[in-house]
């Protein structure tokens, strides 16, 4: 009975923009898979984001991750970084802004599960300290890329690190000095999940929000394809 009214609902996934791959893009796999397990996607009530912190809401199911990509692209229809060859906005040095935009390149991040693929795409900043955030709109979540090697070879994408407060980025805000008097207030902790998208049925109907929940810090290295 369950199989014959899952099968009559149609249903279709709404996503964040992801970058389409083009000339000059580079795609990135993990080296294993034992760092996926500290990773989850849940499916939420419909409206999250109007409910308040996602950390504070409890997921109604909860998938584990299969699979994991990256993909990174620059210049023309990415809106972000100067130059069409992805490998150069890796290259840049740590604290050299793009010229024509915000970001230095977009990171197509792909998640898989036991529904399939879910990709969503996200501008990143300038590097420091050879750390990139990379943030989607609204409070939507970020992630962040670690280089080790000036050619891009090999990357880390990183879920729930805080960026330090010392480095400005496109995705962090000073918060100033207090007022004479004013007690100095700690801003809340991030949150560690990126939404992955929206379900809605053949009606329009939305069905969930559904959000990668990293358990912790985590730390995925990657390698170029």
């Amino acid at each position: 009975m369950m199989r014959t009214e899952w099968a009559a609902l149609a249903v279709c996934w709404v996503m964040l923009p992801a970058t389409a791959l083009a000339a000059g893009s580079l795609t990135y796999q993990p080296t294993g898979t034992a760092a996926l397990a500290g990773l989850l996607v849940g499916d939420f009530k419909p409206g999250t984001l109007d409910r308040g912190p996602i950390d504070a809401q409890t997921p109604a199911v909860r998938r584990v991750v299969t699979g994991l990509s990256v993909s990174i692209s620059a210049g023309g229809e990415s809106g972000c970084g100067d130059a069409e060859d992805a490998s150069l906005a890796l290259a840049l040095p740590n604290g050299s802004p793009a010229v024509t935009a915000d970001c230095i390149f977009v990171a197509g991040l792909s998640i898989t599960t036991e529904r399939g693929p879910q990709q969503i795409g996200a501008q990143c900043d300038a590097w420091h300290n050879d750390l990139s955030v990379c943030s989607m709109d609204g409070d939507t979540g970020a992630f962040t890329l670690r280089r080790h090697t000036s050619d891009g070879a090999a990357l880390d994408v990183i879920f729930g690190l805080t960026p330090d407060a010392d480095q400005p980025t496109a995705s962090v805000t000073p918060l100033g000095t207090p007022a004479s008097g004013e007690a100095a207030s700690l801003p809340p902790a991030p949150s560690r999940a990126v939404l992955l998208g929206s379900v809605f049925d053949d009606e329009g109907r939305a069905i969930s929000d559904v959000w990668l929940l990293p358990q912790s810090e985590v730390t995925v290295p990657l390698k170029r394809e």
